[in-house]
């Protein structure tokens, strides 16, 4: 669809032709619009393109209590639809943060070697 307005701004006169390609439609929004913008004296002509859309299956939101759900399945958003799935791990440890230590200082130890070198 496309539409063409006039305004006095340029955001105006995008959102007014907006409306107007909307027009008629029953869509709600305009998905990709594609701006054409000129203006002269004091006066914005926009014209737009770009395909109606509309909004189906609208509901409110409804948080999720876990922040380790790693998958839901189904269209509906119920409980039941929900898997939990915690990851049980260990802690790095001091083991662990030792090799990182190590690792890390033989990284800058070569770079530094590698500087002097050139």
């Amino acid at each position: 669809v496309t539409g063409v307005a006039q305004a006095k701004t340029k955001e105006d006169a995008k959102q007014n032709a907006v409306a107007n390609a909307l027009e008629g439609t029953g869509a709600d929004l305009l998905i990709d619009p594609n701006y054409s913008i000129t203006s002269s004296t004091g006066r914005v002509t926009a014209s737009v393109s770009g395909f109606p859309a509309t909004y189906k299956n609208i509901r409110q939101y409804k948080p999720l209590t876990n922040n380790s759900v790693d998958e839901v399945e189904g269209n509906e958003s119920s409980d039941a639809n929900v898997k939990s799935t915690k990851k049980k791990g260990k802690p790095i440890g001091k083991t662990g943060k030792t090799f990182m230590g190590v690792f890390l200082s033989a990284i800058v130890l070569t770079s530094i070697i590698v500087l002097i070198a050139l």
